[in-house]
């Protein structure tokens, strides 16, 4: 199973530690504000680079937001990629955020509160990560 037929897989309960399998997956993200340069360098950025991203707000509070494919229709040209665990760990540091939600090819997605996140990253990112 991919990681995006995970997401959109309604038929199934979802546990956190699922995810775990999936950290290496590459997430995708709008970046607000950004020129279109089709033609310009990429530009890297590791755990310590700065990056501005798109929220999305649900009843659970503000949720950094990401893809699980560079195909979806609400990704919008440039946009960014990252590996999942980054998506995770960035997420805890950002102070206005709730948690992460996880948008899939079709319209479906799942949220994880940023309580949650510090459970699923390897200890090797967890001491940069939110201890609520």
């Amino acid at each position: 199973m991919t990681f995006d037929d995970y997401v959109k897989d309604e038929n199934s309960e979802k546990n956190f530690s699922d995810l775990q399998n999936f950290l290496d997956e590459e997430v995708f993200f709008n970046i607000p504000n950004a020129a279109n340069f089709e033609s310009a360098n990429l530009q890297e950025a590791g755990l310590d680079g700065r990056l501005e991203i798109s929220t999305a707000t649900v009843d659970q509070g503000k949720m950094t937001l990401f893809f699980t494919t560079n195909t979806n229709d609400k990704l919008i040209r440039p946009f960014g990629g990252i590996p999942f665990r980054d998506a995770l760990s960035m997420t805890t540091r950002f102070d206005d955020a709730d948690g992460l939600l996880l948008h899939s090819s079709v319209n479906s997605w799942i949220i994880i509160p940023k309580e949650a996140i510090g459970d699923m990253l390897p200890s090797t990112l967890r001491s940069r990560t939110y201890r609520g």
